[in-house]
């Protein structure tokens, strides 16, 4: 007996599939989009370091909507893939400071909590708890690498992080009102000729 699709028909399992589909290029680089955070946790690359990961989903504008994109703070661990020292010293301080701005759009628990006295202390339950479904702006610039097979990659990073309202994104436009026509003047009946 095997599997059926919907129809009742037999799925028929030679080995091989392919999706059909393809990658959804990259949101244009400079793009606002108002967001939320629906998932945030600690990841590893195995044996190497360890990062905050923040999956940031976007909500508007809608040509974008429930695209998703992934963040790596290096909080704790240094970027095994920083060119040196220095370098990942400065991306360390500036995750720190991403996260620390994150945290205040999301209402500031993190670093209001007194289990999570350094990025350091924090829990998968303590970045679930205060930034999940918190709504903020963020802005995408777009990468490119390139692969071995000698072609190219894409994606998003995240570039800047804006409380919900500082921006036109996360708020209808108004339409400007239209002038009030100007009073006729009143004439006299008299024609001056």
């Amino acid at each position: 007996m095997g599997w059926t699709l919907s129809d009742g028909s037999a799925v028929n399992a030679t080995g091989t599939h392919e999706t059909e589909g393809g990658s959804l290029e990259p949101i244009p680089a400079n793009t606002q989009c108002l967001c939320f955070i629906d998932e945030a946790k600690w990841d590893e690359i195995p044996g190497e370091a360890e990062y905050v990961k923040i999956r940031w989903r976007v909500l508007k504008p809608e040509k974008y909507q429930n695209r998703v994109v992934f963040q790596k703070l290096w909080v704790y661990d240094s970027n095994p893939n920083a060119k040196d020292a220095e370098k990942a010293a400065a991306q360390r301080d500036r995750a720190i400071t991403q996260l620390a701005n994150i945290d205040k759009n999301a209402g500031g628990g993190l670093q209001q909590s007194a289990s999570a006295l350094t990025p350091t202390d924090l829990t998968d339950e303590l970045l679930a708890k205060h930034l999940l479904n918190k709504q903020m702006l963020v802005t995408f610039q777009v990468w490119e690498i390139q692969k071995d097979d000698g072609t190219t990659a894409t994606g998003n990073w995240v570039s800047k992080i804006e409380p919900k309202g500082s921006a036109a994104v996360a708020a209808t436009p108004k339409p400007k009102p239209k002038p009030k026509a100007k009073p006729v003047a009143d004439m006299d009946d008299e024609i001056p000729f």
